[in-house]
């Protein structure tokens, strides 16, 4: 065959190729554009969104419902669900806790995603419907649809039934609370006797009664401690504002650095304080913060060598306050800090004389947590250890 026939056989294949591809093309549009194509294609989406176990609905930049699956018809308390989507809109009342005041409509997360352009999450309680009569527990997210010019489209928001989980966090609060309880009423117990040591200390000699007197400081730090404990283990702990105030950190660091003061004598072990002044604002419940800031301290002076320092660092940081100590101590393995702020985990090189219940850095976590701060660890094995915790400002 010659390659001028070759040629031609392949330019009327080309052409034939296009032909069938324009054809088809046609067929497409034809069957997309028909009625029918259009409502398969919508059932076959609605099966999909229907699968969703959690409810899930879709608003436009109005504020109405396009688009709404079967389960968040039920949380509606809607047994059939026809075609007038705006009721679950309507039906889905959410407040703030149970038995609590409703969530106005312009803190809700879809009216929050819709002006601001930005997620939102928020837990609230649903009162009674078909899924639970006696009212459920939501986790509610919503977000905002851009089209590429980042214009508002409208708004996605699901909502995640959490009843079960919220009942088992009652539970453990309830059991954290009592041993708190507890905890508060043994250091009472202490301090009575120390008061009693204090006003009958006139045949102690000095250093016996600077000793008490760190003693009653400590036990009554302890004491506030066990309170916010409290408090912490409340389901809405985070939602509680009354105890939160402005922190004087230049205070809270003073106290911290008394309360240790004998521990690193008694171990041989220098502290040493690089504090920036004019701190950014930051609120926050003051004993808590005392609390993490002693225990992390504390675990600082306890991992160090006699005759070495410990560092307590503050400083500003993109309106932050940034808190580091340091410790040129044993040190720890990549293991071991990856488990640090896990409960009942204890430093396995934590020197043998030393008392520790492996709770300490959990429970510091979870007050940082309720302040909405962070806390990490660095270490090496053999140069010691940087505990960094930074808050944030106003």
């Amino acid at each position: 065959m010659s390659s001028s026939n070759s040629k031609e056989q392949a330019q009327q294949l080309a052409k034939l190729r296009a032909e069938v591809e324009r054809i088809t093309q046609e067929y497409i549009d034809t069957l997309i554009d028909s009625e029918d194509a259009r409502a398969h294609h919508a059932d076959f989406l609605m099966t999909i969104l229907d699968s969703i176990g959690d409810g899930l609905v879709v608003y436009d930049c109005n504020e109405n419902v396009i688009l709404a699956n079967q389960a968040a018809a039920k949380m509606a308390g809607m047994t059939l669900f026809g075609k007038d989507k705006t009721s679950i809109r309507e039906s889905i009342k959410i407040y703030r806790t149970k038995n609590g005041p409703p969530l106005p409509h312009e803190e809700e997360p879809y009216f929050h995603a819709l002006n601001e352009k930005e997620s939102c999450e928020k837990e609230a309680y649903l009162e009674g419907n078909s899924l639970r009569p006696d009212g459920m527990w939501l986790r509610a997210h919503a977000a905002p649809v851009l089209d590429k010019s980042q214009n508002l489209l409208g708004v996605v928001s699901t909502f995640c039934d959490i009843s079960e989980r919220k009942r088992l966090q009652n539970e453990r609060d309830a059991l954290a609370s009592m041993i708190a309880h507890d905890i508060k009423n043994h250091l009472a117990g202490e301090e009575m006797i120390l008061n009693y040591l204090k006003n009958n200390s006139d045949e102690l000699n000095e250093k016996a009664r600077d000793a008490i007197d760190k003693m009653s400081a400590s036990n009554r730090h302890h004491l506030e401690l066990a309170g916010s404990l409290l408090e912490i283990f409340r389901t809405d702990f985070m939602l509680n504002t009354n105890n939160s105030v402005e922190l004087d950190f230049k205070k809270i660091f003073e106290v911290v650095l008394f309360l240790n003061s004998l521990f690193a004598a008694t171990n041989q072990v220098e502290i040493k304080t690089e504090i920036e002044p004019d701190l950014p604002s930051v609120k926050g419940v003051p004993a808590a913060i005392r609390h993490t800031l002693h225990n992390v301290l504390q675990n600082a002076i306890k991992m160090s060598k006699k005759g070495s320092s410990v560092t307590l660092a503050v400083k500003k940081s993109d309106n932050k306050i940034k808190v580091t100590v340091s410790d040129s101590g044993v040190g720890m393995s990549k293991e071991q800090v990856s488990k640090l702020f896990d409960p009942l985990t204890v430093a396995k090189k934590i020197p043998t004389d030393v008392r520790s219940s492996g709770v300490g850095l959990y429970f510091s976590k979870l007050l940082l947590d309720a302040h909405n701060a962070t806390i990490s660890c660095q270490s090496k094995e053999g140069a010691g250890t940087t505990v960094t915790i930074e808050f944030p400002g106003k």
